[in-house]
């Protein structure tokens, strides 16, 4: 019985240490709403007052899955169905914003927006990828990226670099090999921001082991995001990130083959000079990006 006992003792340990794969298994027909809420308090200092400018945006997309070649590469048409945006801007008041009813408050700023979306919304993104994760190719339609590039607050969301970010959050590169609780890996990208230069982001993620989650036994994996702004020549302001700290959390159903959930916090403080006044912008933002089969 002891040696029993032990024996025991010994799986049970073999089980918990066991190594693990992680890969997506999307299939060819397979259609999906994925969600993305971001939630922005943003605060800039200027010759000693503080102006506040909260901001909520919330994204609905539709992932087609139109191909899965035998060695894995997926092929998503993504397409953006509707776009709110609330945000409070100081000396204006608040304005909302709806893509399904873009006219509605007759808000000239709300209008200006929807002009600005109008060529994003129902525009077909062709992205593939490969089984890890890793994003090979993005093809954004023509009409949306004259619009893009002739915005710089669209650059910021809708940029090939911007959509290759937001699919990182979406979903990381998997590691192409077995882990357990406790691997790290890291990835890197760079994303515009305009009109100053480019934001470097570093990521580090570590595998947490499972959790019960809506009823569901999901693997968890942390993160933490070290920020570096470059400021490229001419850009008429100096930005230095003189504080940071971002983490989050991703849930990956490994039966599904794909991630549920993700939670990204962010907090920043940035020093600044800009047309000779010197500020300070402190941002706090909450991203949840949710993924689920489409209801039939």
């Amino acid at each position: 019985m002891g040696v029993l006992a032990v024996l025991g003792l010994v799986a049970s340990v073999t089980q918990v240490q066991a190594a693990k794969e992680f890969h997506l298994k999307f299939q060819k027909g397979q259609v999906f709403q994925v969600t993305m809420n971001q939630e922005t308090k943003q605060t800039i200092m200027v010759m000693g007052q503080n102006k506040e400018m909260p901001m909520n945006m919330t994204m609905g997309m539709t992932w087609n899955v139109t191909d899965v070649k035998p060695d894995g590469t997926i092929f998503i048409t993504q397409t953006i169905d509707r776009v709110q945006m609330a945000m409070n801007i100081p000396g204006q008041g608040e304005m909302k914003y709806d893509s399904q009813n873009p006219g509605g408050g007759g808000n000239p700023l709300a209008a200006m927006l929807g002009k600005m979306f109008e060529p994003m919304l129902k525009a077909k993104f062709e992205q593939k990828m490969n089984r890890q994760g890793k994003m090979l190719e993005i093809k954004i339609p023509d009409e949306a990226l004259q619009s893009v590039s002739n915005n710089p607050l669209l650059q910021k969301f809708f940029s090939k670099e911007a959509l290759e970010e937001m699919m990182s959050k979406m979903s990381p590169v998997l590691p192409d090999q077995a882990i357990k609780k406790g691997f790290s890996w890291e990835s890197s990208v760079e994303t515009p921001a305009p009109p100053f230069g480019t934001m470097k982001i570093k990521t580090k993620y570590t595998y947490e082991g499972t959790e019960q989650k809506n009823n569901k036994t999901l693997d968890k994996f942390g993160l933490v995001m070290a920020i570096d702004m470059q400021i490229k020549e001419g850009a008429g302001a100096s930005l230095k990130v003189q504080d940071q700290k971002s983490s989050g959390t991703m849930y990956f159903d490994s039966e599904a083959g794909y991630f549920v959930e993700n939670v990204i916090t962010q907090q920043m403080t940035i020093a600044g000079q800009s047309a000779g006044q010197a500020f300070t912008q402190k941002l706090n933002t909450v991203t949840r990006l949710t993924t689920a089969p489409a209801k039939k």
